[in-house]
């Protein structure tokens, strides 16, 4: 099976973890939210969990996952 291991992150930790070869790192602040309004809007917990959701949704390429995504 082959797979691949992506870091979501900001620029709290992006440049600490450059040189990192286990997974591969991602901007966060690059993702063209589908929620954003609702996700700049919440709390830390809610907008993290928010966040999760929707990475998941825009870049997961298994299909035997069970997601259902909105647009």
């Amino acid at each position: 099976m082959n797979f691949e291991i992506i870091l979501w992150t900001d620029e709290h930790s992006l440049d600490k973890l450059k040189t990192e070869n286990l997974f591969k790192l991602k901007d966060i602040r690059k993702v063209d939210f589908i929620n954003a309004d609702i996700i700049h809007n919440e709390s830390f917990v809610a907008k993290s969990d928010l966040m999760r959701y929707e990475v998941l949704c825009l870049y997961c390429v298994l299909s035997f996952l069970p997601l259902i995504c909105f647009r």
